[in-house]
Parts: structure tokens; sequence; C-alpha cells
């Protein structure tokens, strides 16, 4: 038999789930009317006079980022969700990248396009017709996904070339929780052909809301945390982690630093147990020659590199 102590708290919970329910409700009817707001008045306003394709793209693009960084704010204010960015130092500095990402739920381009200055993104060709959306993914110069591959690639190499960041979702389609990811192979075609640096992000939802195929108004009991990682801070974080290393930070650890003997300074034993760390977070076994383990493991960026594509596998 619960004392009253513990009816306040369910009332209280109670109450928190109904308040979190109205706000996520009126969030997703602000994205709709900010969207036709954006698309209507104000994008063709500060593009009005701009004749240059290139200044009206940025400008587009700094409205919507700015817009969704408000949208972002909004959300956390209210208590509809929590956000963590691992990595996030490594943002201003970011251009020309390719950043490939999972896609767990419905708002993953905001969070992103909210975080990454100078980006652009492929979208489905539908959208272009859009009478809502289409103004908007126009005047921004988004990419259509509708061109032949030959098209696309060229269209998202030129994209890279002009100092851009790409985002991409290589599984084409928001992943479905409890099932293993499916990267297409095209962003591997496009980092390639473009030789830009590619930056893997994870994205992960807990409890896990905004998924495919359920209503937005199916919220968890308990408010939901958004966490989005750089591989690489991610790695950084495991290390330190994993290998109690006490004296040094995540942000301590250089990307292009030799992991083993010379650099951080590692040793076979602290070799063999972030082997089994990486084993358990990301479920991937590195296996090869010892001349190829040698070179997975030499420093966080080829480890990163190496577990990306054991992902697109």
């Amino acid at each position: 038999m619960s004392g009253p102590s513990g009816d306040g708290s369910v009332v209280l919970r109670r109450m928190f789930y109904i308040w979190r329910l109205v706000w996520t409700a009126f969030a997703f009817a602000a994205l709709s009317v900010g969207g036709f707001m954006l698309a209507t008045t104000v994008i063709p306003m500060v593009s009005l006079f701009v004749h240059d394709e290139n200044a009206r793209n940025r400008r587009a693009q700094y409205i919507i980022r700015e817009s969704f960084r408000v949208y972002i704010m909004m959300l956390r204010v209210l208590g509809v969700m929590k956000l963590e960015v691992v990595g996030a130092g490594k943002l201003p500095a970011g251009r020309g990248k390719l950043i490939i990402a999972n896609h767990p739920t419905l708002i993953d381009i905001v969070l992103l396009m909210a975080l990454l200055p100078d980006t652009k993104c492929v979208v489905k060709s539908e959208l272009f017709s859009n009478r809502l959306m289409g103004p908007v993914v126009r005047a921004a110069g988004y990419i259509r996904n509708d061109y032949e591959p030959e098209g696309l690639i060229e269209k998202c190499r030129e994209t890279l070339e002009a100092g851009y960041n790409l985002i991409i979702f290589p599984e084409g389609t928001r992943s479905i929780p409890g099932k293993p990811l499916h990267f297409q192979r095209g962003f591997a075609h496009i980092a390639t052909m473009a030789g830009v640096n590619v930056q893997p992000i994870t994205i992960s939802c807990e409890p896990i809301t905004l998924v495919k195929g359920e209503a937005f108004y199916r919220i968890p009991d308990s408010r939901p945390t958004f966490r989005i990682e750089f591989a690489e801070e991610m790695l950084k974080e495991l290390i330190v982690s994993a290998l109690n290393l006490e004296d040094i930070a995540p942000e301590d650890i250089d990307s292009d630093e030799a992991l083993f003997v010379e650099g951080l300074g590692l040793d076979s034993i602290d070799g063999l147990e972030l082997g089994v760390a990486i084993r358990k977070k990301y479920k991937i076994k590195v296996q090869g020659s010892k001349e190829e383990i040698r070179a997975i493991f030499g420093t966080v960026r080829t480890l990163a590199r190496y577990l990306e594509g054991q992902e697109s596998n």
C-alpha cells in the first residue's frame, strides 16, 4: 500500500507527462506554421535582392539553422526533451565535410541542421514540389535525390568543394528500433569521388520516441534524451573510460596521435582491453593480420574509419 508521498509522486509524473504531451503537440504545430512563414515570407524577403545563387543559399541556410536552434531551445526549456552533444567543440571547425548519420527519429535533421554551420542535405524529390517545403529547400540549395547516380555524385561533389557540409543518411530512411542498421554505399562513392573527409555521427534517443511508423503523440513515460556523438570523440571517451586513463581527458587525445608506444603510449594489454570494449559497444570484432590490426589501431582516426566501414557492410 503506497503512502501519501508515493501517491504525490505518481500525480507529479502524470502531470509532467500531460505537460510534455501538450507541448509536443504544440511543437509540431509550431514546426508547420514556422515552415509556412519561412517559405512564404521570411526567406523570399531576405533573398529578394540577392542575385548570386550561392549567397542566397547561405542566407537561407543561416535562417533555417537559427530557426531550428530556437526550436530545439524551446523544446528543451519546455521540458519536452534533453540534448547531449559529444564533441561539440568540433562543430565550428567543420567545413566541407560529408556528414553521415543514422536516422532513428523524426527530428534528426532538425537537430543536425541546428548544430552544423553551412550545411546542405540530400532530400526527397517530392519536397521540391511541396507547396510548404518546396520554396525552402530550393532557396537553401538542397540536393534532390532523384538524379541519376552520376549526376547525384557530381552535385554532392560540387557542394562539398564549395565548402558546405553535406548531410546524408546512408540508411535512406528512418531506422527501425531493434533492427540492425543497413547502410547504402552511395555515401562511400561520394566520399571517394569528392576526396573529402567523412564525419560519422551517431544519434541516439533514450527512451526512444518519434520513430518510424509511430504517431508523434505517443510519447514515452519519461522525458527523452537525444544524444549526438561524433565518432572520433566517442572513441576518445571509450579509450579513457575503458583503460582508466585518470590523467588524460578525451579532449587531450589528438585524432592523428599514435595510440601505441609513442604518442598516447598504450601497450598490448591496453590493446586487448580496448578491443573488448569496442566489441561490447559497437558489436564489432576487429579482425585481420597483425599488420592490418596494427594499422587499424594506429590512431583514433584510423580506428574510427575502420568501424565506420564495418557498420556500412
